[in-house]
């Protein structure tokens, strides 16, 4: 749910393009990209802005994911670190999400099969075509949105001054990241051959098995604190599968599948400015010991890792990545 939340000089965009061609060949007549931005631009004697922040969600979300209350109060507000006042955030629904073009919209499994990079590509396109934006300020991208902040810094030289990657590795997706991911895909994917046209049942299987998004991306703390026990625990099930209800299944699938593409570890040592990986001690998704941070910081100069190990309080595991609290100060320093 989204609180209320006071966004200065809000405003709505649609972008959209004609004839996208997908980087696997395939084609769309038309694809929108939904935009959000808020704050205020500053211009240089071009009349190019200069302050411009990307910001980037993550997997199951949109441009509202960066509007939840424990993001807004911490960052946006007066006298946090990301002020509306100093920066023009650009806040855009990635394809497949949001007011963005995806398969719910009217095309179901005939949707082109999309990558991370001709998401990231399209972002691209879409402020360029919106905004006079020659260089963005900063990027700062959660779980997918860091692994696409990766990809743009990688692929879009002299566009980006300094990245953020929250929630994610450099590596290509693989092991219990890809198996979770695989096991929600190809589960769908059977039901879908096997009952097209059967909505009822396609919905209902998707939200039973829905849940191990949640329970992958929380940690082991907070799970135990909220289900102490089996009657809570069961509750907290239901309560998982009732969520499911706002999203769609084809999409979902879509979504996950889309990492394919991903993989800027050989390409590490092409990074080219200020790079800030912060991730989590109790992530599940981005687990740190398969994360060589010696080696990484090795290979480039311009990474700097920021390890947090959350206290209690704040002991959500890879939903840390909402909780700007514990981590905009950080983002703040860096992109300064």
């Amino acid at each position: 749910m989204i609180l209320e939340f006071n966004l200065e000089n809000k405003k709505e965009y649609l972008f959209q393009t004609d004839n996208f061609r997908f980087n696997n060949g395939q084609t769309l007549a038309s694809v929108t990209i939904g935009i959000t931005s808020f704050g205020y631009p500053k211009f240089d004697a071009d009349g190019q802005i200069t302050n411009a922040i990307l910001l980037l969600h993550g997997t199951s979300g949109s441009a509202d994911s960066w509007f939840v209350p424990s993001l807004t109060q911490f960052l946006f507000t007066s006298n946090n670190p990301l002020n509306q006042k100093d920066y023009f955030f650009i806040v855009p629904d990635s394809l497949g999400h949001g007011r963005s073009s995806k398969p719910s919209d009217k095309f179901g499994m005939n949707f082109p099969h999309y990558g991370y990079l001709d998401m990231v590509h399209l972002v691209k396109l879409a402020i360029c075509k919106t905004f006079p934006i020659t260089c963005l300020f900063a990027v700062i991208g959660t779980s997918m949105g860091g692994m696409h902040t990766w990809l743009m810094a990688l692929e879009f030289k002299r566009f980006i001054r300094k990245a953020v990657a929250i929630a994610c590795m450099p590596y290509e997706i693989s092991g219990r990241n890809l198996l979770w991911r695989k096991i929600i895909t190809s589960t769908m994917d059977a039901v879908v051959t096997e009952c097209a046209n059967d909505t009822v049942v396609i919905d209902s299987v998707f939200k039973n098995i829905w849940p191990l998004f949640s329970v992958m991306t929380d940690s082991a703390t907070h799970l135990q604190r909220i289900a102490p026990n089996r009657e809570k625990s069961l509750l907290h099930h239901t309560q998982l599968i009732n969520n499911s209800s706002t999203l769609n299944a084809v999409d979902m699938m879509y979504r996950l599948s889309a990492s394919f593409d991903y993989n800027p570890e050989p390409h590490i040592e092409k990074l080219d400015i200020p790079f800030l990986m912060i991730n989590f001690k109790d992530d599940l998704l981005t687990p740190l010991e398969v994360m060589n941070i010696q080696e990484l910081l090795k290979r480039n100069s311009n990474l700097t890792i920021n390890i947090i190990d959350p206290d209690n309080n704040f002991s959500f595991g890879h939903q840390n990545l909402s909780q700007g609290k514990i981590w905009g100060t950080l983002v703040d320093q860096f992109i300064r």
